[in-house]
């Protein structure tokens, strides 16, 4: 992934993309005894689209994480 971004290519880990293995390995011609474990999908953001302005927030650790001591 830092490859593709190198070269001006965004990328995202897609699980989707490994959704169906037995169509992979008939595609691409893939042993049963390699196991696919991540899909890449690639190519150019639309930064301008609205799912990509999308920031979730997030909570502040010590709302989630408890240390017993």
């Amino acid at each position: 992934m830092l490859s593709a971004t190198d070269r001006g290519v965004d990328s995202m880990p897609a699980y989707a993309l490994i959704a169906y293995p037995d169509v992979l390995r008939s595609a691409l011609n893939i042993p049963s005894d390699q196991e696919i474990v991540m899909g890449v999908a690639l190519g150019h953001a639309k930064v301008d689209d609205k799912i990509n302005t999308v920031a979730p927030g997030r909570l502040a650790l010590a709302d989630f994480v408890h240390i017993a001591k």
